[in-house]
């Protein structure tokens, strides 16, 4: 279904390439906006009081202002309409009339022609000297302004307002706006939002019908707004949608290709910027950190069960040569065989423990006839496996035992590896030309480095080797485990593996970070593989990647449901005291919290808040749900959400003041700002930015001399920290003329020309 809707979307925004547009028929009167712009002042929008006259033909208008002065009255005969405070006025005439441009501080009067043109860009220079004619020069794109969004997180809400313009507006027509989200760094589509469709009356009679009276054949008309378009009236369709789950590190605009299409063809089409890259963050200082709780290990510790382990090892003793008896002046030999045998011990005399099998291998070592080596390498076996068995517990119906004698490619290997590659090739040769073993020992000893290289490897070949497998049916000791974890190579390096509940003595026992993230991701993976995966080990997992600003939501989600309450507690089957174990807790207060934190990291703050309903009503977790609430855009809204939030800090309180942007908030919001009680430190970057801001909205004009002498938050700001240029290039709080014109004064600032005389 989600594939058939991006299909057809993807085909709107194509949607009459290939159609040839039809002739656009109305009267002799078009909507026609024109754009004041003040020349004297680089072209930027004029704002003074202005009306502008329409008349028939441009002689008129010129007639009318050769005999305008500001003693006397407008001209009656004429249409009249007001320039707006952006210096734009929208206004119906004929396509081959005249305008007329005049206020009441003006001593002349401005005239110019239409000339067929409906978006007209008019440059106005020495006001109020003389009646002149002025060149339309420009031609203004149609469709809406566009408006910056509002970033909220990973979201951005935005907004607009698009007019159907009366010479385009038709009953028996259909106007369609396709949206596509694109990232400004690459460019690439990101979304496709939903459509915005609006219906003449006549067409949605005429539809109905030709999609055999069910309007479900019709893919648009979900997306129908309630408004109706008639011929020659004015409409305009709200544009309102978000786009979700954005990359933090990305901006991202919206454009909108929009048609007006009848039964047969599309006789108009273009497109427009809906949402620039450039995004207002509202909140971005507002002041907030949210803590997880501690999770209770005692509701997740896993009982001991029967484990067998294999225990892997080797005794290098020494014994005396050509006898089985061990080299009583080598006190390693005993040192290490009394350890095998106390290990043995602790195994056979603890309560549930015993020994499954122990396997033991004598090696002796090459030199000399090879027989009496064979023999001499069964008897100091025999030796040691005598030794093992006279343990009290042992059995010596699962013990095995071999012996053999290590061949001369092992010694071969040994040179190698110590670099002694020259006699190891000779070895190497010897036993390529003979399989006698008696004849390359006899090669072998007559060879130079014998006596001097060959004869330090033969005592590391005289050895017994051992492995045994237990089986015990007791908990480790902490202590115990830890030790196994900071002796064993075998188990730190994950060879061998602990049982979940070691696992759990080590999560109370390690701290340092990087460790404790090794041991969490064994025991997560050991659980997940046995098809349970373990809350108390995804837990803290997820913490340890929340302390180096890394985020795994999908470690926490089987363990958090929306169906049930907060710490919901499965039981398992009732035991013979007729108490109940805990089998599961659902929506543990902890795993929830953690689970917020990593939401609020990764800007989600919609999910943030709809998982605050499964953690306790308590006073904190109150607290929480406003500041995501907030965090979201519902300080908006919400006067209860916007007064706590603003009551927790002055900070939150100047933030949420510039939020609003409104005139009554600004001024309220300057005034926090002000407030030296509240905010000692006046050149603290933040507050000079959110100063720029609220006090850029109430400039009329802005250059990059207001910029640098008037109103200059912005540029000390700046000064201090470079990043803070970076942010306001890419804020929509910022007006475009406000940027471009800071950008100058960046500019005359990192050429050091602010200084310069006469700046």
């Amino acid at each position: 279904m989600v594939g058939k809707k991006i299909v057809w979307l993807l085909l709107l925004l194509f949607v009459g390439k290939d159609f040839c547009q039809g002739q656009i028929f109305g009267g002799s009167d078009k909507l026609i906006t024109v754009k004041l712009l003040n020349k004297d002042e680089g072209n930027t929008p004029l704002l003074e009081s202005l009306n502008v006259f329409v008349f028939n033909t441009p002689s008129q208008a010129y007639e009318a202002a050769q005999l305008y002065d500001e003693t006397s009255e407008w001209p009656k005969s004429a249409k009249n309409y007001a320039v707006s405070q952006d210096g734009v006025c929208s206004l119906t005439a004929p396509l081959k009339g005249g305008i007329m441009i005049a206020g009441l501080s003006m001593e002349k009067a401005y005239y110019g022609r239409i000339n067929g043109q409906m978006e007209l860009a008019v440059s106005l220079s020495g006001m109020g000297r003389t009646v002149r004619q002025v060149d339309i020069t420009a031609k203004a794109k149609l469709g809406p302004r566009p408006q910056p969004g509002k970033r909220f997180g990973n979201k951005l809400k935005f907004e607009n307002d698009f007019p159907v313009l009366p010479q385009y507006a038709q009953t028996n027509a259909r106007v369609v706006l396709a949206p596509v989200a694109l990232d400004c760094q690459e460019g690439d589509t990101f979304s496709i939002p939903h459509p915005w469709v609006m219906d003449g009356g006549q067409y949605k009679t005429t539809q109905r019908r030709r999609m055999g009276y069910d309007e479900e054949n019709d893919s648009l008309i979900v997306y129908r707004v309630d408004e109706t378009m008639e011929t020659r009236q004015r409409a305009s369709i709200h544009v309102a949608d978000s786009l979700e789950k954005l990359d933090m590190d990305k901006s991202y605009r919206c454009d909108i290709k929009y048609w007006y299409e009848d039964y047969n063809i599309v006789y108009f089409q273009d497109s427009f910027n809906c949402v620039p890259c450039e995004a207002r963050i509202p909140l971005r200082f507002l002041e907030f950190k949210v803590d997880s709780k501690e999770i209770n290990p005692e509701d997740y510790r896993k009982n001991p069960q029967p484990e067998r382990h294999n225990q892997p090892g080797s005794l290098s003793l020494t014994f005396v040569v050509g006898k089985a008896e061990l080299d009583s002046n080598d006190s390693t030999n005993f040192i290490q065989l009394d350890k095998l045998k106390s290990e043995l011990s602790s195994i056979l005399n603890s309560e549930d423990g015993t020994v499954q099998q122990f396997d033991i291998l004598g090696q002796s070592s090459p030199d000399g006839r090879y027989a009496v080596n064979e023999r001499l390498g069964y008897d100091r076996m025999m030796f040691a496996f005598n030794e093992i068995a006279s343990i009290p517990g042992m059995d010596r119906r699962n013990m095995t035992k071999e012996s053999r004698v290590a061949d001369w490619e092992q010694v071969a290997d040994s040179l190698f590896a110590d670099s002694l590659k020259e006699c190891a090739e000779q070895v190497r040769a010897i036993i390529r030309s003979t399989s006698n073993k008696d004849a390359q020992f006899l090669r072998i000893a007559k060879l130079p480095c014998y006596e001097k290289e060959i004869k330090k490897i033969l005592p590391r070949l005289r050895t017994v080797y051992y492995q045994y497998q237990y089986e015990i049916n007791r908990a480790f000791s902490p202590i115990e485990v830890l030790e196994r974890w900071q002796t064993d190579k075998d188990f730190r390096s994950g060879k061998r593996e602990f049982a979940l509940y070691e696992f759990g003595y080590l999560f109370d026992q390690v701290k340092d970070p990087k460790e404790l993230e090794i041991l969490a991701r064994r025991a997560y993976r050991v659980s997940k593989n046995m098809g349970n995966p373990w809350p108390l080990a995804a837990y803290h997992l997820a913490q340890c990647y929340l302390k180096r600003d890394t985020c795994d939501t999908t470690l926490l989600s089987p363990f958090i449901r929306f169906d049930r309450i907060p710490n919901f507690k499965r039981y398992g089957a009732q035991r013979p005291d007729g108490t109940r174990p805990v089998e599961q807790i659902i929506n543990d207060e902890a795993i929830v919290s953690t689970q917020i934190v990593m939401m609020v990291k990764m800007g989600n703050f919609e999910e943030g808040y709809g998982l605050t309903g499964l953690l306790p009503k308590t006073e904190e977790s109150e607290k929480l749900r406003k500041f995501l609430d907030c965090l979201n855009g519902g300080y908006e809204d919400s006067e209860q959400i916007r007064n706590y939030v603003a009551s927790t800090s002055p900070m939150n309180c100047a933030v949420i003041y510039s939020a609003m942007n409104n005139r009554m908030f600004d001024e309220m919001a300057m005034e926090v700002l002000d407030d030296t009680m509240l905010f000692p430190n006046q050149n603290d970057p933040k507050i000079l930015y959110l100063k720029a801001i609220v006090s850029g909205r109430s400039l009329d004009f802005v250059d990059e001399y207001v910029l640098s002498e008037d109103n200059t938050y912005l540029l000390e700001c700046c000064k201090q920290d470079e990043r803070y240029y970076r942010m306001a290039r890419n804020d929509g709080d910022f007006t475009e003329d406000y940027r471009k014109a800071f950008d100058k004064v960046w500019e005359m600032y990192k050429n050091g020309e602010l200084d310069a005389p006469g700046f």
